[in-house]
């Protein structure tokens, strides 16, 4: 399944995406709870811009990309993509969402100081664990599984 682990590039925040589900059912409920913990994970660490490398995975979810740009709208915060296939690309423009691509991490960083100046320098660094993998809580993959969670992982949350 996923994970996402926030990186430091270059004074920026960058989450990198591992292991994304490929292609899942209309109704992944998996993706849209990962989507909660990339949203708790923001919330948590207050970082006021998203940055997520896709590191040219082929085939990301339909399900966690349409659930990013709804994340996006709420936000109402800077969001840019790195990595991004010509698949997911096209999930991405039938929302018109056509301009926050970039091939390097690095650019998209620029990219925000130039757009943003000071936004990149006003993250508390103490507030990030980099290197951490984002999680969704135990409890509620157990609900969606409805399996017992203490096999797969630790006692308090799954890594997806």
């Amino acid at each position: 399944m996923f994970r996402m682990s926030p990186e430091n590039v270059d004074g920026g925040v960058i989450l990198l995406s591992e292991n994304i589900q490929p292609q899942c059912d209309a109704g992944c409920k998996l993706c849209v709870d990962f989507a909660v913990g990339v949203h708790n994970w923001l919330l948590a660490s207050q970082v006021p811009y998203v940055i997520i490398d896709f590191q040219d995975d082929k085939d990301v979810c339909r399900v966690f990309v349409e659930e990013l740009i709804h994340l996006r709208k709420r936000l109402g915060v800077p969001f840019c993509f790195v990595g991004v296939m010509s698949r997911t690309r096209k999930i991405f423009e039938e929302y018109a969402l056509t301009q926050e691509f970039y091939l390097t991490p690095e650019e998209a960083v620029r990219n925000v100081k130039v757009r943003y100046p000071g936004l990149i320098e006003s993250v508390d660094q103490a507030q990030v664990r980099y290197a951490e993998k984002i999680n969704v809580t135990k409890a509620r993959l157990q609900q969606r599984l409805g399996v017992d969670t203490d096999i797969i992982h630790q006692p308090t949350e799954v890594s997806l």
